[in-house]
C-alpha cells in the first residue's frame, strides 16, 4: 500500500513537470508577444478566469464521478453474476456427486 508521504512526493513531482509545461503552453496561446500576462490582468479579470477554470473543473469532476459510479455498478453486477455461477456449480456438484459405491462399480465394469 502506498503511504500518504509517497502520494505527496509523487504528486509534487508530477506537478513540477506538468505545471511548467501547461503554463508554458498557456503563455504561447494567450501571451505569445509578452504584452499581456497574468500580472497585467485586473483583479476582476483574474477572478473571472478562476471562475471559468472552476466551472471546467466541476464538469470534469461530475463526468469522472459518473464514470466511476458506472464502473462500480458494473463490478457489483459482475460480482453477483460470479456468485450466482459459483452457486450453480456448487449445486450441480452436490446433485451429481458420485456415490461411494459408484467408483467400485465402475472399476468392476472396466
Amino acid at each position: 500500500m502506498i503511504t500518504d508521504e509517497e502520494i505527496r512526493d509523487l504528486a509534487q513531482h508530477r506537478y513540477s513537470i506538468e505545471a511548467v509545461a501547461k503554463f508554458n503552453k498557456g503563455i504561447a496561446e494567450h501571451n505569445p508577444n509578452g504584452d499581456k500576462g497574468l500580472y497585467r490582468m485586473s483583479p476582476l479579470q483574474i477572478l473571472n478566469a478562476i471562475d471559468e477554470e472552476l466551472i471546467d473543473a466541476w464538469h470534469y469532476s461530475v463526468a469522472l464521478r459518473m464514470k466511476i459510479t458506472t464502473l462500480l455498478l458494473d463490478c457489483d453486477g459482475y460480482r453477483k453474476q460470479i456468485a450466482k455461477l459459483e452457486k450453480e456449480i456448487s449445486d450441480h456438484n452436490k446433485v451429481n456427486k458420485p456415490k461411494k459405491n459408484d467408483n467400485n462399480n465402475r472399476k468392476k465394469k472396466d
